[in-house]
């Protein structure tokens, strides 16, 4: 006989039960029907090639902008192919993994093809549910192809062997469509409402270019409060002088943007030092167009605000410019350098798990007393990508102008060029002439908020002297200059040409 593909049998076994005995005598059955519960085991297990490219950007919408492609080609077999007429077969996917929520399911509707032997889909920042709260965005990491066989009823999923690189991710919002009589199993068709991931853009949304920034009270005590407000507006700069995200800060009673002190939980890893909560226009739901960023709060935790005690642990934010001498004893969170995280998360950029972004959660970085407060070359390509977004315009919002740092804050500008610096610009040596003799601390802080050199005079003079590091790049940098009690006393531009 002929075995059936994927059956086997004991030849043997089947020929000694093909007898009978008749009056004592062994007679031979012309045929033998053997009764059983029979599956066939097809091998359908998706095998993962290649994909390319390796390095992307997550939640762009296919977009390439700054040379960072959004979407990937995966290349392999036994992938199984969608049904006449739909791009994917439902209940089979692409999966992501994220560094807070795990693995993910792409989003149907970022699908741009799929066949037995190749996929492309876009790199998402929305999960199959469309949950807008809660959904997932791609990381570093492995990808891998989930199939469900429609006659089985088996699942099988297969990774890859290549890492895929996310530089940055973009957060989406949601839109959705119904497709009609989409195969759920063998013979069943149903309705399926099924969600997309779409753009969020920074829009114009004070009416003057951007938004109103309002830094409320952040400490009771006059020293402690200018001190950390001095730094709030730093990490602005950090944003607005350099990329032109326009944040202005205003005394208008309706801000758009409000940095305030707040009562906040215990994190998933620890404490939760602070939260920013957008507010969006979502202008459809049933189409892929942008949605526009209306107005944000950024809250920091007022139990660490005013100094918090768990488990004989004492946390404080660092609200100096330097670092503290004490971080042996206490576990300190630098306010500038969280709160550029917590501005990251205002226009849009999502949790990344490259330990060298600031835009990597905290249970990635070395966690307290981390103050690195310089954007990593895929931070800045996720800033980058904001800021061509926010020109677009959405809705009935038009789009966003570029933040002139002339109109920087008011403290800003009081004491913009109050001292002199020359040569300007400067090879090796600049001379800083104050309008004080008082002796004083001299920063040189680069335009995204890195001090890159700091000196002390001591004597009563209103003339310093600096040597300029040999390592510091050309470029633009700020110089500030503060008294004893770390008051600014002066402020200016300089720029280091070589």
């Amino acid at each position: 006989p002929t075995a059936a593909p994927n059956i086997s049998y004991n030849l043997a076994q089947m020929q000694s039960m093909s007898k009978y005995f008749e009056a004592g005598v062994a007679q031979n059955f012309d045929t033998v029907v053997v009764d059983g519960d029979w599956k066939v085991k097809i091998d359908f297990c998706p095998k993962i090639d290649s994909f390319s490219p390796k390095s992307v950007a997550a939640g762009v919408n296919g977009l390439s902008l700054n040379g960072v492609e959004g979407k990937i080609t995966i290349y392999g077999s036994n992938f199984g192919n969608p049904a006449l007429g739909y791009i994917k077969p439902h209940l089979s996917d692409v999966l992501f993994h994220d560094v807070d929520l795990g693995w993910f399911p792409a989003a149907e509707l970022d699908y741009i093809s799929w066949s037995d032997s190749k996929i492309v889909v876009e790199v998402p920042t929305m999960n199959k549910s469309g949950d807008i709260i809660n959904s997932p965005g791609a990381c570093t990491g492995r990808i891998a192809v989930f199939r469900t066989d429609f006659f089985s009823g088996d699942t099988c999923t297969t990774f890859s062997s290549s890492v895929l690189k996310v530089q940055f991710g973009m957060s989406n919002d949601s839109w959705n469509k119904t497709i009609t009589n989409w195969q759920v199993s063998l013979g069943n068709f149903e309705n399926i409402k099924i969600h997309g991931g779409k753009r969020r853009n920074l829009v114009n949304s004070n009416g003057i270019g951007g938004y109103n920034v309002i830094i409320s009270q952040i400490y009771q005590d006059t020293i402690k409060n200018k001190a950390a407000v001095a730094q709030i507006r730093n990490a602005l700069d950090a944003y607005r002088c350099e990329y032109k995200i326009n944040l202005k800060e205003t005394n208008n009673a309706m801000p758009n943007v409000l940095i305030k002190r707040g009562t906040l939980p215990f994190g998933v890893s620890g404490i939760t030092m602070m939260k920013t909560i957008d507010y969006f226009v979502n202008c459809s739901e049933n189409s892929d167009s942008d949605a526009a960023v209306k107005e944000f709060v950024i809250f920091i935790s007022e139990a660490v605000l005013d100094t918090l005690i768990v488990n004989g642990v004492t946390y404080m934010f660092n609200i100096s410019s330097n670092i503290p001498s004490n971080i042996g004893t206490i576990n300190y969170t630098d306010l500038q350098r969280t709160l550029m995280h917590e501005l990251g998360h205002a226009i849009m950029l999502r949790h990344t798990n490259n330990p060298e972004d600031l835009m990597a959660p905290g249970q990635l970085t070395p966690g307290y007393n981390n103050f690195n407060r310089a954007f990593s070359a895929n931070d800045i390509l996720g800033i980058k990508h904001s800021y061509e977004l926010s020109k677009v315009g959405t809705c009935s919002f038009a789009g966003m102008t570029d933040y002139e740092c002339i109109s920087a804050t008011p403290e800003y500008l009081n004491n913009l060029h109050s001292i002199e610096i020359y040569p300007n610009p400067s090879e090796n040596k600049i001379f800083i002439l104050t309008n004080s003799i008082v002796p004083c601390f001299v920063e040189v802080i680069s335009i995204t908020g890195k001090i890159e050199y700091s000196c002390n005079f001591n004597t009563e003079s209103s003339l310093k002297e600096i040597e300029l590091p040999e390592n510091l790049p050309n470029g633009l940098f700020f110089i500030r200059c503060y008294d004893k009690n770390k008051q600014i006393i002066g402020i200016s531009n300089l720029v280091i040409q070589r």
